[in-house]
């Protein structure tokens, strides 16, 4: 046979193809993918986070400078707690995951305190004792897990 072939008779034939590198690939793009999206919803949770307290503050600011009743101030932290540890309702009894053990105590008073506000009528919270539970709660919500 190599006689009819002739002079090309001596070309070296094709390599044999390689193992493909789309394993590799595949696995790589998997591993970017989850870190992005795990910096994507860190991201999303600081956010809020950081939003909650700015939120808190300018409600406090309008708390002290008369532009807020105690009871809408109240009503508008309780919903900023929720929104901030993700929870349906605040309740005194109802501890949110994110606090440490030596906060606990801490929330109880704060709810207590933000249920005389919205429920009675007659009852209203000083300046100082707001502005001490508000500065609480924005350091708290940054300490999450």
């Amino acid at each position: 046979m190599r006689e009819r072939l002739g002079p090309l008779a001596d070309i070296i034939g094709p390599a044999p193809p390689t193992a493909s590198p789309v394993p590799e690939h595949g696995l790589a793009i998997t591993v970017v993918a989850v870190c992005v999206i795990g910096l994507i919803v860190l991201w999303v949770r600081m956010g809020s986070s950081r939003r909650a307290r700015r939120r808190l503050r300018a409600l406090g600011r309008d708390y002290r400078n008369g532009r807020l009743a105690g009871r809408e101030m109240a009503y508008q932290v309780a919903g900023e707690l929720a929104s901030a540890f993700r929870v349906r309702r605040v309740k005194a009894d109802e501890v949110p995951a994110g606090l440490q053990p030596a906060d606990r105590a801490r929330w109880v008073d704060l709810v207590t305190h933000l249920d005389a506000l919205r429920y009675r009528p007659d009852a209203a919270l000083d300046p100082e004792e707001t502005a001490r539970l508000v500065a609480w709660v924005q350091t708290r919500i940054g300490r999450r897990r």
